[in-house]
């Protein structure tokens, strides 16, 4: 269960990190940080927040541990990159101990309205995960809705490409 979600998190909080400072130094005019992609959706913070939120809400029950209070910053990018800095500090602290017998919990937890219990291995992987990938998701659709030059390389830390590169100039193999 340690493999499986901690290092999960560090490495794409990592990329969440990565994203958010092209963004930042993108934002000339100030407005990326509270873009959503339409109405009624939470806006490229709420959805960075949020993301965050979730390395809490999965590894702290994971390792059988209270979920620490965590200092409001502000709402700005400063904020949001200092909130990622705190879970990535938060999860360096975690060791593989902690989640000894984890694969044996139960979880009850919240989604929206819903009250739910899962199995811990159904918790991560059916409800966890796919939610902070959600709202990581999210963060990098807005920046593409925006225009800003992120690639799959800079979401998952893996693909790498030429700047000049497009799949919609590339034939069909």
């Amino acid at each position: 269960m340690y493999q499986s979600s901690v290092n999960v998190f560090r490495h794409y909080l990592i990329q969440l990190a990565h994203i958010t400072e092209i963004a930042e130094q993108a934002d000339i005019h100030n407005t990326l940080y509270s873009a959503s992609l339409t109405t009624g959706m939470f806006a490229l913070d709420q959805q960075a927040k949020t993301a965050i939120s979730f390395v809490y809400r999965t590894l702290c029950p994971l390792a059988n541990i209270d979920i620490p209070k965590r200092e409001a910053n502000p709402d700005n990018w400063l904020g949001l990159k200092t909130d990622i800095k705190h879970a990535l500090y938060f999860i360096d602290q975690l060791t593989p101990e902690q989640f000894s017998k984890s694969h044996l919990r139960t979880i009850n937890t919240k989604a929206g309205f819903n009250d739910l219990t899962f199995n811990a291995p159904d918790f991560l992987n059916l409800y966890a995960l796919p939610n902070f990938f959600f709202h990581f998701n999210m963060v990098y659709a807005i920046l593409r809705q925006e225009k800003i030059n992120i690639s799959k390389g800079d979401y998952d830390g893996f693909h790498d490409y030429p700047s000049d590169f497009s799949f919609l100039t590339q034939e069909a193999s």
